[in-house]
């Protein structure tokens, strides 16, 4: 979290990125599963999805690097491969595994992915400003991302899942 705060996000950003990748993830997994989780899966994985969101959003900024922007694709695929390690090291194939919640988590990376694309700060403030900018473009695809992505999974919810039936006989 601290790493994506210092991006100039601050705690307000951070804390509507945190319930917005809880509140979508915990969507898409609803959706895609007939059993319920709690916990704080989706915002972890959103916060990673944020950290590949900052190379998108400032890639043009990073043109005087350009070995670096994918030095620094690597380092966030590599704590996305960590963290899926961490998460589901307990999980034995066809006992627990179905129950590792694994959309959730993954509805939250989108989340995040999307929202985040939307609401992080340019390095290049000024000429993010101008309309037109790449900047400008990577937020207007960000919001509209997330709003398909809500939509798609609030749909899928309400249409397509169906409640078990445990009272019948």
């Amino acid at each position: 979290g601290s790493m994506v705060e210092s991006y100039g996000m601050g705690p307000g950003k951070m804390a509507l990125l945190y319930f917005v990748s809880t509140i979508g993830g915990y969507l898409f997994g609803s959706a895609t599963n007939y059993y319920g989780a709690v916990g704080c899966g989706p915002a972890v994985y959103g916060f990673i999805a944020c950290l590949f969101s900052n190379i998108v959003v400032n890639w043009k900024a990073l043109a005087h690097l350009e070995s670096m922007k994918f030095c620094l694709i690597f380092i966030v695929i590599m704590l996305f491969a960590m963290t899926m390690l961490m998460t589901y090291q307990k999980a034995i194939p066809g006992v627990h595994f179905e129950r590792s919640d694994i959309s959730s988590n993954m509805g939250g990376l989108m989340a995040g992915l999307f929202f985040s694309m939307a609401i992080l700060n340019p390095a290049r403030a000024v000429e993010a400003a101008r309309a037109g900018s790449y900047e400008k473009k990577v937020s207007i695809v960000g919001y509209a991302c997330t709003a398909i992505y809500f939509l798609t999974c609030f749909l899928c919810f309400f249409l397509s899942s169906h409640p078990i039936n445990y009272t019948r006989n």
